[in-house]
């Protein structure tokens, strides 16, 4: 089961993908989910697993270098944005990042939503943080 403000070992692929699982379920038509963490800590290998249990079928690769990618599945459009190599939050405007939160409903992933201010968002969409890290050997995820 999926609940917040909870730390889950997510070191074993089978754990990732079912608590992904529960996690899309509980989605709402308007949300944002802002990912921390270091390089291989799992950000994009969660996106993977969310939009796997959508039911995108395709391959799914990092933004690191378009910065924004877009899937779209039955009705739904989903956003995956990886902010490492954006410098300065103006560069936001030639990926038209703003322009997303303007529709009706909307799933956006944001990987290394460290480098965004939170000052930034719109109040009207939902929100969720996670936090990758490791420990040990063991492979974290904070969800708050």
């Amino acid at each position: 089961m999926f609940e917040k403000h909870k730390e889950y070992d997510i070191s074993q692929k089978k754990d990732l993908i079912k608590l992904a699982s529960h996690f899309v379920s509980d989605l709402g038509s308007r949300e944002v989910v802002l990912m921390e963490g270091p390089l291989g800590a799992g950000k994009t290998e969660w996106v993977r697993c969310c939009l796997k249990t959508l039911g995108y079928e395709k391959e799914i690769s990092s933004p690191s270098f378009a910065i924004h990618h877009v899937y779209h599945i039955k009705d739904q459009v989903i956003d995956h944005i990886d902010l490492y190599r954006v410098q300065k939050e103006s560069e936001l405007e030639s990926i038209d990042f703003f322009d997303l939160f303007l529709r009706d409903a909307g799933l956006i992933f944001i990987e290394w939503a460290d480098r965004l201010s939170k000052e930034v968002l719109p109040k009207d969409w939902n929100y969720t943080y996670l936090k990758f890290r490791w420990e040990n050997s063991k492979r974290i995820l904070d969800i708050s």
